[in-house]
């Protein structure tokens, strides 16, 4: 149950990330000029894409370390390496929505 969990936040943080449902503190970015709020968005989506895709280099490493150990879970079975590649795998496509975040920001598409 725990590692389909794992799959289901992994799949949950995109689609959060796309519907906007993060909490945003936009108190003082309303203030700001056009160009700044750009700016600053832009920057948001780079940490975003960033932090995603070194979790998700992180996950990938621990998952080659699992298929090589062989690791299996205990009451299954069943190898653990398939799910740690899963969630590496959503994690990187949270990265890519956060490089997306960063482009949409610098063509002047304010967000909602």
């Amino acid at each position: 149950v725990s590692l389909v969990q794992l799959l289901a936040v992994g799949a949950g943080m995109a689609m959060t990330l796309m519907l906007r449902r993060h909490i945003q503190v936009e108190f003082l970015q309303a203030r700001f000029p056009s160009p700044i709020r750009r700016g600053v968005g832009a920057l948001s989506g780079l940490f975003i894409a960033a932090f995603f895709a070194l979790m998700a280099h992180y996950t990938w490493r621990y998952a080659e370390m699992l298929a090589q150990t062989g690791e299996m879970l205990p009451g299954l079975r069943q190898p653990l390496y398939p799910f740690a590649y899963a969630f590496a795998a959503l994690l990187a496509l949270n990265a890519l929505y956060g490089l997306y975040l960063c482009l949409e920001a610098l063509r002047n598409k304010e967000r909602r």
